[in-house]
């Protein structure tokens, strides 16, 4: 069976928050996490859905530059 990895994000106004984990012997493990800057936000609402989908792009894609058996498609 292939190894579950979970990916957790916090999009907030400033930053965007990711973390990738594993569940292995009933813990959770931290195998990635990338803090970047938050674009297309402003005052809690989005202002530019564009850019705010470049800003995930780049957390996700910062994600799986640490882990190539990361898959962010999914």
């Amino acid at each position: 069976m292939a190894e579950k990895i979970y990916l957790a994000l916090d999009i907030g106004e400033t930053y965007i928050k990711a973390v990738a984990m594993n569940y292995y012997s009933s813990k959770l493990a931290v195998i990635a996490s990338t803090i970047v800057k938050t674009n297309g936000v402003t005052n809690g609402d989005i202002t530019n859905s564009n850019d705010l989908s470049l800003s995930i792009k780049e957390a996700l894609s910062n994600i799986k530059s640490q882990d190539e058996n990361i898959n962010t498609n999914e």
